[in-house]
């Protein structure tokens, strides 16, 4: 069944159009690192969209792998491309490899226009997920996140922005990244998930 662009996806789900999922991202989204799938923001996700949808179970399928880029995610894009398996909602967040790898951010923006419309040509309905922090190169992830939130815009999909919120007391609370300064720890993990899920309820 095919998906209104411009439906929000939360009423989507309620109405049990949506039955299934997609996410593609790196290790922010998949979940490694420093603890659990069960602690990862997807998770999160899974249990309230699951929670609010009339189907038993929703089909989520998280093709995350640590260490992509946005050049890799479209690589890998062909994933949502299957017979019987078109995902009706994709998430996608890239940018943080992309900045630790020097991935011009020309070559990010061609990437996530492309991974936008071979997913839209499928019928999918496409959120776009801005980076998390990066703290040793806080200048460079904005810029990212400035030009995820301009690609969004120009494709006419929704945009979340998950850099931001993590700032909103002046500074990343230490107890929502790892020392290493990208990867979340399971609070950091846990007030993704939620922001995600309050900004999907106000879309």
């Amino acid at each position: 069944m095919a998906i209104k662009m411009n439906a929000s996806p939360l009423d989507a789900i309620r109405s049990g159009t949506i039955t299934r999922i997609h996410l593609h991202g790196d290790s922010i989204t998949q979940g490694c690192g420093f603890l659990s799938q069960q602690q990862g923001y997807v998770n999160y996700l899974t249990v309230q969209f699951n929670r609010i949808s009339p189907h038993e179970q929703l089909q989520i399928y998280n093709h995350a792998v640590g260490g992509a880029t946005s050049v890799d995610g479209l690589d890998r894009i062909h994933w949502s491309d299957r017979e019987n398996h078109i995902p009706h909602l994709t998430l996608m967040m890239f940018g943080l490899n992309d900045v630790h790898r020097d991935v011009s951010l020309d070559e990010y923006v061609h990437c996530l226009e492309s991974m936008i419309g071979s997913l839209a040509s499928n019928g999918s309905q496409v959120v776009v997920l801005s980076p998390t922090p990066y703290v040793s190169r806080e200048d460079d992830v904005r810029s990212y996140r400035d030009r995820a939130e301009a690609v969004a815009r120009q494709s006419d999909v929704f945009f979340i922005d998950c850099l931001t919120p993590f700032y909103a007391t002046g500074e990343i609370p230490a107890d929502f990244i790892w020392p290493d300064g990208i990867h979340l720890t399971a609070q950091g993990q846990r007030f993704l998930g939620e922001h995600i899920f309050v900004e999907l309820e106000r879309i």
